[in-house]
């Protein structure tokens, strides 16, 4: 289907206003490469130019167990190489049994890899959505597979800003457009991790949990073009709060299309009772997805306040026998393929007070064998848009639906509200309240 001719009026302003936000400043790369002294060119004139000097570090410096990174020599000018100075300030921490590492308001570019091996807080002076080069602080890498890798438990990473260089997004509808092949800017690999006030712009992919228990994220904004959020081994419960992933970098109708073919906003592949809570993403193949891996499948998931918008599936969940729950859920496909979808067999899913509108397809689609989905207060709108005939709700290969009161459907473009009798074997059973017992 050609993407051009099938975004939403309202979809084009939302994206469009992500432009204005960032005229002249989108790539922060070319920016970065002005000193900041030097006066602004005709792109930034909107935006005031950064002090020349430096605010005094005299009171930082007094403190116990603070090591500024650019006593070690880092520049934070975009163009000189940081990581060394970056590894001296941790090995100064961790000789002193922990600290803060602190990054001055800056862009601090890394070509190796950043390991923190041992208890440290990694601490910036915030960022300012990419609206400006030189405000906040910033770790940036041109290079492939160059990332911060956290292994020491208990780290802190709080208020800096990652970027990785990535084409110039196009100003033409029909060009082919992909981001360059960078890994997760973070990788947390250790338990008790603590990742807040943390900006991912432009990153291909943003964080990945890998083989970690205990893991908090909070306040996480950005665009991450490929992958948001990762969890895969989770040891333990990790709790993820307060993410927004918006067109912060850029609107361009290529990149929308990349991330609508290829995107997803939060993937949780082996994961033991995460906890996920105050969610928005824009504009992914897949908002929030659920899967599996070598290592096993989601189990006891549990979603609370969270909207998908413009993307192709709001809520995604696989690998067999997977469970969770689901409330105040919403999400718009504008136009999207299936709001919520579920594509596995054994799987356990109660929805409670979800809203799903526009989509081409169903509203809600359960698949596989012994799938059990409980729906309670659920609002459908403006589904079977393509006018395929697809029902608000419908279960194939064996799956059930269970739709609980209140329900409301409208404007279903000539569809059913639900299929009772699915392709092989599928069910959806209305007016469900009471008790329902399975043997």
């Amino acid at each position: 289907m050609n993407e051009t001719n099938h975004i939403s009026r309202r979809e084009a302003l939302k994206w469009a206003a992500t432009g204005v936000a960032l005229a002249g400043a989108a790539y922060i790369e070319e920016g970065c490469r002005k000193s900041p002294g030097a006066k602004p060119d005709a792109t930034l004139a909107s935006t005031p130019s950064p002090p020349s000097e430096a605010p005094p570090t005299s009171a930082i410096q007094a403190l116990t167990g603070w090591f500024d990174i650019t006593k070690f020599g880092a520049k934070g000018d975009g163009e000189t190489p940081a990581e060394g100075a970056i590894n001296e300030a941790l090995q100064a921490a961790y000789n002193a049994k922990g600290g803060v590492v602190w990054f001055p308001p800056g862009l601090y570019l890394i070509e190796s890899k950043i390991i923190v091996e041992h208890t440290v807080t990694l601490f910036g002076a915030g960022w300012d959505g990419g609206g400006h080069p030189y405000a906040g602080s910033w770790i940036m890498t041109k290079t492939p597979g160059v990332n911060v890798e956290i292994r020491g438990r208990g780290t802190l990473v709080q208020g800096i800003g990652f970027s990785q260089s990535q084409p110039r997004p196009p100003h033409k509808n029909d060009a082919d457009w992909k981001p360059l092949d960078h890994d997760f800017a973070i990788l947390a690999a250790a338990d008790d991790v603590f990742l807040k006030q943390i900006h991912l712009l432009p990153c291909t992919k943003g964080i990945k949990i890998m083989s970690a228990g205990r893991v908090i994220l909070d306040h996480i904004f950005g665009q991450p073009l490929t992958t948001g959020i990762e969890i895969d081994n989770a040891k333990d419960v990790v709790k993820v709060n307060n993410v927004h992933f918006w067109g912060f970098w850029s609107g361009e109708h290529p990149i929308r299309k990349w991330m609508k073919e290829n995107g997803t906003g939060l993937n949780s592949l082996r994961d033991d009772n995460p906890q996920f809570s105050n969610l928005f993403f824009l504009g992914y193949q897949r908002g929030i997805a659920f899967g599996a891996s070598e290592h096993g499948i989601t189990s006891k998931f549990k979603i609370v306040n969270a909207d998908c918008d413009s993307c192709e599936t709001g809520l995604e969940v696989g690998g067999g026998n997977a469970t969770g729950d689901v409330t105040n859920f919403s999400c718009q496909g504008s136009p999207g393929e299936v709001g919520i979808s579920v594509i596995s067999p054994g799987v356990r899913l109660f929805l409670s007070h979800t809203r799903v509108t526009s989509y081409r397809g169903n509203a809600l689609r359960a698949q596989g064998n012994n799938t059990r989905v409980f729906a309670s207060s659920l609002w459908a709108e403006n589904w079977n848009t393509a006018k395929t005939g697809a029902p608000a709700v419908e279960a194939v290969d064996g799956a059930t639906v269970y739709l609980g009161r209140p329900l409301f459907f409208d404007r279903g473009n000539g569809a059913v509200n639900w299929q009772r009798e699915g392709a092989n074997g599928g069910r959806v059973l209305s007016g469900y309240d009471e008790l329902i017992c399975t043997v």
